[in-house]
């Protein structure tokens, strides 16, 4: 499944809003891909599901809102 850069920002931003947690681009990129799958109802909401967010956010810069 691809997601848009956008859709990565976006989580990015909503993860560590809510969460308190700082994904790297590549986490916030498999959260993005859950949100799209819930969203078409390709996944249940409820589902268990397990997302791994594999290295820090602490080495990358979020990207300037436009």
């Amino acid at each position: 499944m691809a997601v848009s850069e956008s859709q990565i920002v976006d989580s990015w931003r909503q993860v560590a809003r809510e969460e308190g947690l700082l994904l790297c681009p590549e986490g916030a990129a498999t959260y993005a891909a859950w949100r799209q799958m819930v969203e078409t109802g390709a996944l249940d909401v409820d589902a268990s599901t397990v997302l791994f967010n594999c290295a820090t956010g602490l080495k990358y810069r979020l990207p300037q809102s436009t």
